[in-house]
């Protein structure tokens, strides 16, 4: 049997679950129904207590043992979806079994209205396990108690008792006594741990490497240690907070009334971001010239990143090369074609001298023919 519960928790359970009752009669009668889920002002409040396992056992009944049942938690989160605004796991345990802790833990994550557990006493293993998938985890105060975040099992090692399996299955009857058994059993219990770490961190918005570095590695501690290394949110209910759940609410409440500003906002932001895409690449476009990168870079939803620049670079030094050669014009020549009077050539010259004033970049000469 895996045990998500600490190690004296464990023994004092299994202890109960091998006595036997005076009478079966005595065991019927003693039978208690599972604690029925409580309306706090619209909150549905649904008690974590005692050891958790998947059904409820009449034998830790009979010895008045505390225990809630997987089941029953499963079964009033559902109901919890429909007439409630939020529910509050009141938890206070030693955790439990693992056969039936994943699907409740889904059924929690899976809630459309918000969760939030408040831990009294202890939230070990597997109720932590189920704390990890609310919202929020609330310590009543600096001395409640969490972690014991694993796996476990107890495996007989009596030199007694021989189990034998068949050759092909030889990991199916390990024996505890010896260090291939042992490790036969961890493997399997790591595998089992694997799949419940990555849900906690699922929950707790973290890496299962977080889970497995930063919650305790197995051992207990304060609210103080666990706030610490972001097992759980707070200690105490925050001032003028009525109850967990009403703070939840009225979080949702401020979403949905901000929704269409918040909305409008991002939209708008969007269309700025979209407009300064596109002005960018025409401001590019029009200095180079080449209208081609432009077109298709604002298509394909480029971003003016280095390699669109360095394509407009080219372009405009090409450009710059092409209007040069384009106005660029022979050299003016004055020709003598036949000789003048000396007037002529004074006035000659006096229009090349003026030529030159004008045009102080150009080099004229004077040619006879």
């Amino acid at each position: 049997m895996k045990w998500l519960m600490i190690p004296e928790e464990v023994e004092r359970i299994e202890a109960i679950l091998l006595r036997i009752p005076s009478s079966q009669a005595d065991l019927q009668a003693s039978v208690r129904t599972a604690k029925t889920m409580t309306n706090e002002n619209g909150v549905a409040v649904i008690a974590v207590h005692g050891a958790l396992v998947p059904n409820r056992e009449p034998m830790l009944d009979f010895f008045g043992v505390e225990q809630t049942a997987y089941k029953d938690i499963t079964e009033q989160v559902t109901a919890a979806q429909t007439g409630f605004s939020s529910i509050v796991l009141d938890v206070n345990s030693s955790g439990g079994m693992a056969e039936g802790l994943y699907g409740t833990m889904s059924a929690i994550k899976g809630s459309k209205i918000p969760v939030a557990a408040r831990v009294s006493g202890k939230a070990a293993s597997a109720a932590y396990m189920l704390a990890s998938q609310s919202g929020k985890i609330i310590a009543e105060d600096d001395l409640t108690m969490f972690g014991s975040v694993g796996v476990a099992t107890t495996m007989s090692s009596s030199k007694n008792m021989v189990e034998i399996a068949n050759t092909d299955s030889p990991k199916k009857r390990p024996n505890a006594a010896t260090d291939e058994g042992i490790g036969v059993v961890r493997e399997e219990l790591d595998d089992v741990y694997k799949v419940i770490s990555e849900k906690i961190a699922e929950g707790r918005g973290i890496t299962p490497l977080q889970v497995n570095t930063m919650y305790g590695q197995g051992a207990m501690m304060t609210a103080r240690k666990a706030l610490a290394a972001g097992m759980i949110d707070n200690i105490g209910k925050p001032a003028g907070e009525k109850n967990l759940a009403a703070k939840e609410k009225e979080k949702i409440k401020m979403t949905e009334e901000e929704r269409k500003a918040v909305y409008a906002e991002a939209f708008n932001a969007g269309v700025m971001a979209e407009r300064s895409r596109v002005e960018a690449h025409l401001i590019m476009s029009d200095a180079s010239g080449d209208f081609e990168t432009s077109r298709a870079a604002i298509k394909n939803g480029d971003a003016l990143t280095d390699t669109v620049k360095a394509k407009h670079m080219s372009a405009e030094i090409r450009k710059r090369s092409i209007d040069a050669r384009a106005t660029e014009a022979p050299l003016p020549v004055v020709v003598e074609s036949q000789k003048p009077g000396a007037e002529k050539i004074d006035k000659a010259k006096q229009d090349l001298k003026d030529l030159q004033a004008k045009n102080p970049g150009l080099k004229f000469e004077w040619r006879k023919n």
